[in-house]
């Protein structure tokens, strides 16, 4: 029962990434889900997936781990890596549409981090 119980809050994450229009991989391995998430600037990619207590995680490059319980929670640690990202590559610059929706449903501002990177870049 526990384990179902994981997997209805793990998808309920990416029902809600995935209403978003944030593209979502399945795959499994040693008889377990996870769930990969393209466009996480350097990080590349990251990978949700369910511990046996009772957490969702979040995992990124460098073995990063973030506790998930909300389509929040990983739209901020998106942000996190864009401001990580953005001034090394001009192609990170602005962030996706759909992030930036994100972004502004949950208050991220991008606006000085742009102003910052054109200033300096310009």
């Amino acid at each position: 029962m526990k384990h179902f119980y994981l997997m209805e809050k793990l998808l309920h994450i990416v029902g809600e990434l995935i209403h978003n229009g944030i593209e979502c991989t399945f795959f499994h391995e040693d008889n377990r889900v996870f769930v990969r998430l393209i466009g996480f600037y350097k990080s590349g990619e990251v990978v949700l997936f369910c511990k046996i207590d009772n957490t969702v995680v979040c995992k990124a490059r460098y073995d990063e781990h973030l506790e998930i319980h909300s389509l929040e929670d990983i739209v901020k640690f998106h942000h996190l890596w864009w401001e990580r990202s953005y001034w090394k590559w001009s192609e990170w610059r602005v962030p996706e549409e759909k992030w930036m929706k994100l972004y502004e449903k949950f208050g991220l501002d991008t606006t000085e981090w742009l102003k910052k990177y054109n200033k300096w870049y310009s």
